[in-house]
């Protein structure tokens, strides 16, 4: 696991470490369910790049984006508890520098050195594409193949999901892809062929949800384990936000 600091104030902040930790929901996130993935638990920590003084973050400029990961952090879910919560998994990080003390306030809204995020995780290859929220939302979704190897011959790629004539007309004629119509299935096919594809944003309503999954197929004689993100933002018109995505692994 790694984790990406994003500096929003106006001068750099050094000595940045952090505390990780995971629960598995079944309902109201609490403290009290939190297990640590960076040990040892309750202290903040940096990673072996930067060491026992913490990271760099520097202050936002064009050029850089203010940001600098942590990590990786080795941390191995508990597939009982994955299973109870019907695999939900929720990571709680705390972020503290002598720059930016994280303060007493441990409530995720009010204080901007702690982040929350919750996935969904599946043993197959779908995943749902939501806008949880109260308003209306432009989707949008960035493809990164990461370490799948796009290029190689016989490699394939796709992005399925349920028919939206939203999705059919935002997606059509994107550069690096093909998309086309399941006869069959009637779900919409979106080849990918480029390893960085930004997708256009289409209209998705409050609450609604759409399924989505992927096809992949891993060039003969290519042994090892690869993965590839989608990222979701919404853009709800005075703001983008990132909302998730998914992530796939594909061995062979």
């Amino acid at each position: 696991m790694y984790v990406r600091l994003l500096n929003a104030g106006c001068v750099e902040a050094d000595g940045v470490k952090v505390q990780v930790q995971a629960t598995y929901p079944k309902s109201e996130l609490a403290h009290g369910d939190m297990t640590p993935v960076t040990l040892p638990n309750g202290i903040f920590v940096s990673d072996s790049f930067w060491g026992t003084d913490g990271a760099w973050v520097p202050g936002p400029n064009p050029w850089d984006n203010a940001l600098t990961f942590l990590g990786p952090f080795t941390w191995t879910p508990d597939p009982n508890l994955v299973n109870a919560s019907s695999g939900q998994i929720c990571f709680r990080v705390k972020i503290n520098s002598p720059d930016d003390p994280i303060g007493l306030e441990m409530n995720v809204a009010a204080n901007n050195n702690i982040a929350q995020r919750c996935i969904q995780t599946n043993p197959g290859s779908r995943w749902m594409i939501n806008n949880a929220e109260s308003n209306l939302a432009d989707v949008g979704l960035k493809f990164r193949c990461n370490d799948f190897p796009m290029y190689e011959p016989g490699a394939e790629f796709y992005l399925l999901t349920a028919f939206n004539q939203n999705i059919s007309d935002a997606w059509q004629q994107v550069p690096g892809t093909v998309l086309t119509t399941d006869p069959n299935t009637s779900e919409l096919r979106l080849k990918l062929d480029w390893c960085n594809v930004d997708l256009p944003a289409f209209q998705m309503y409050s609450g609604n949800s759409i399924n989505a999954r992927v096809e992949t197929t891993l060039p003969s004689g290519q042994s090892g384990e690869f993965r590839s993100h989608f990222f979701q933002h919404n853009d709800y018109g005075y703001a983008q936000e990132h909302v998730g995505g998914a992530t796939f692994h594909m061995s062979q």
